[in-house]
């Protein structure tokens, strides 16, 4: 008989045992998800900031863009005006013109100081 009760009593006791173990690895798996969760909570609330910083850098990007466009508009316009003026050889010819009227305008001063 006495054999009988500490048979049981063992087994009682491996029972509790394997209880207590489930219930600490539940535990830990508890903790363990929890963790996880806080560490994917970290890095959703990092990347939102970093979504947040690079909308502001584009926009940022986006006005500088529009003004460059309207520089180089500006720009074209300048240069399309500078070749009706002064390309394709006219503006030499403008400028030679102009030398031979300033020549032409003091050689009458000259004439008219002499005379």
């Amino acid at each position: 008989m006495r054999y009988e009760t500490l048979r049981e009593r063992g087994a009682g006791q491996v029972a509790v045992l394997s209880e207590r173990r489930r219930s600490i690895q539940a535990a830990l798996d508890a903790t363990v998800d929890a963790a996880v969760v806080a560490s994917m909570e970290s890095e959703s609330s990092r990347l939102r900031a970093e979504s947040e910083q690079i909308a502001a850098e584009l926009a940022s990007i986006a006005t500088t863009s529009q003004e460059l466009d309207a520089s180089e508009d500006a720009l074209a316009q300048r240069w399309a005006a500078f070749e009706l003026e002064w390309g394709e050889g006219g503006g030499a010819e403008r400028r030679g013109g102009r030398r031979a009227q300033r020549v032409g305008c003091s050689s009458q001063r000259e004439r008219a100081n002499r005379g």
